[in-house]
């Protein structure tokens, strides 16, 4: 019945009522209450201990109505078994071994339920989000194929040689400075102070409605300065 209850829910949304709550849950709430009502004919009976540990636990199989602690509840429905599972056992232990086996099977049955409630249902029964769905289908297309990858084989010599090139030039050690160019006094802006007239900022051409502007002047271009004849310490600049 619990197995029949769990496919049910799986395959649709959970009930909107307390009243639908409580008819899909009919069929596992009569059941329990049949094995307690077992329970309570049979005091006299010499396994009284035995159905009083089955009477006791049962109720475990009602988490499917529990939240947000399904899992907790279990194992308290399980201990409260075990006050007459170890009466069994301290009854039986000497006398027939077959009812150890039984004690031990029963309480491992709720264990391991215990176990799937708290991985599968940790806050409450999971039903599906829309009726119907149960197991999700598979999707219909594939996923995107991948990005095409570099061509590692091409681009791996290019990086050889310039590594080759980078190292070959660091290895030169003091030696790399030879092939550096010599600053002379004409290129030091605080001996030449022509140097220090940059070009001239752009500005936008006047145009004239008359005569159209047949070019631009171009920011880079040369400006004439005025001739320089002076002298600069122990040089002459001309």
């Amino acid at each position: 019945i619990q197995l029949e209850f769990l496919k049910m829910a799986a395959s649709r949304c959970a009930p909107a009522s307390q009243s639908e709550q409580m008819a899909l849950l009919s069929p596992t709430s009569s059941q329990i209450q049949a094995i307690q009502d077992y329970r309570e004919k049979h005091r006299g009976s010499n396994f009284f201990n035995h159905l009083s540990a089955i009477s006791e636990s049962i109720p475990a199989l009602g988490w499917v109505a529990v939240s947000p602690t399904p899992g907790p509840y279990v194992k308290e429905m399980n201990d409260a078994g075990q006050f007459y599972t170890n009466r069994v056992l301290k009854d039986w232990k000497e006398k027939d071994k077959t009812h150890v086996e039984w004690c031990k099977a029963w309480v491992e049955i709720l264990t391991e339920l215990q176990k799937y409630v708290k991985q599968h249902h940790t806050t409450g029964l999971v039903w599906a989000k829309s009726s119907g769905s149960g197991i999700p289908q598979p999707p219909t297309c594939g996923m995107p194929p991948p990005p095409p990858c570099m061509p590692i084989g091409d681009t791996a010599p290019l990086v050889n040689d310039d590594r080759s090139a980078l190292f070959a030039q660091i290895n030169q050690g003091e030696n790399i400075t030879k092939s550096l160019k010599k600053v002379t006094a004409d290129m030091q802006t605080h001996k030449n102070t022509s140097l220090r007239t940059g070009p001239a900022p752009f500005k936008l051409p006047t145009v004239s409605n008359n005569n159209p502007v047949k070019s631009v002047i171009s920011a880079n271009a040369p400006i004439d300065k005025p001739p320089v004849f002076t002298r600069d310490g122990k040089k002459w600049l001309i």
